[in-house]
């Protein structure tokens, strides 16, 4: 949060509700009022886990989980929210953990008043492709995988979704194991997704940083700002943008 502040580019800050300790909360609560500007604090589900069949999963709203109970789960959350950081609640975003959703996720969402849906939106082609063919049919998953409509309204939903295209920090190499993304990768990967999308969403994990990521995205954060045409912005102020640009 440091680093973004001095580097003046703005952030949306997911907070799990049931997770959200009070020096944490007055830390960004602070940070918040001094620099309304830069930061928006969002919700990130309730727990950021659930079990399914008996299985833990760090997911909570997939598993054809009952509407009634994502929508309690999700109300809570947005209750402890509105209770803890009051008016710095910023409650048109949400962001499902895992990036996992399904309808009963929507309808819930659209019931408590969100408008902005955040996940993950894949730029490589087979994705492409996959996500064309959802929605050639209208539908917001396909063969148990979820359909990307990033810079878009959900089918059948009054929801926007805006997602992420650039993972930092949380890359899997084939063994499932964490790898150390370099500077000229991740410089690589976003230059790949803009040229599917004028939209690039960047995501990291905060409990992720190491001196070596923190140089890498430094490195990252020079090579875009030396970009004629890149500008940095809050997931709610591209909603606005594509809401005003009659791309809806």
């Amino acid at each position: 949060m440091s680093f973004f502040l001095a580097e003046e580019i703005p952030v949306n800050y997911q907070v799990v509700p049931a997770k959200l300790q009070d020096d944490a909360c007055e830390f960004v609560l602070e940070k918040r009022r001094t620099h309304p500007q830069l930061i928006r604090l969002n919700q990130h589900g309730y727990t950021h886990e659930h079990v399914i069949d008996g299985v833990h999963t760090w997911f909570e709203y997939s598993g054809n989980r009952p509407y009634e109970d994502q929508y309690e789960s999700i109300q809570r959350g947005r209750r402890i929210l509105i209770d803890r950081l009051g008016p710095f609640f910023d409650g048109l975003v949400f962001t499902p953990p895992g990036h996992k959703y399904d309808e009963n996720t929507l309808r819930a969402l659209e019931a408590l008043g969100f408008e902005i849906l955040s996940a993950s939106s894949y730029t490589s082609p087979q994705a492409r492709l996959y996500y064309r063919l959802g929605k050639a049919l209208r539908r917001s998953s396909l063969l148990g995988r979820r359909v990307s409509y990033h810079g878009q309204l959900l089918p059948g939903h009054d929801i926007l979704e805006v997602s992420v295209a650039l993972d930092v920090d949380m890359a899997k190499d084939r063994r499932g194991d964490l790898i150390l993304k370099t500077a000229s990768q991740l410089i690589h990967e976003f230059e790949q997704a803009s040229q599917v999308s004028e939209v690039v969403g960047v995501v990291l994990h905060h409990s992720r940083y190491t001196p070596e990521k923190r140089d890498a995205l430094r490195e990252l954060v020079a090579f875009l700002r030396s970009k004629a045409g890149v500008s940095f912005q809050l997931i709610e102020d591209v909603a606005e943008g594509l809401a005003n640009s009659d791309q809806l």
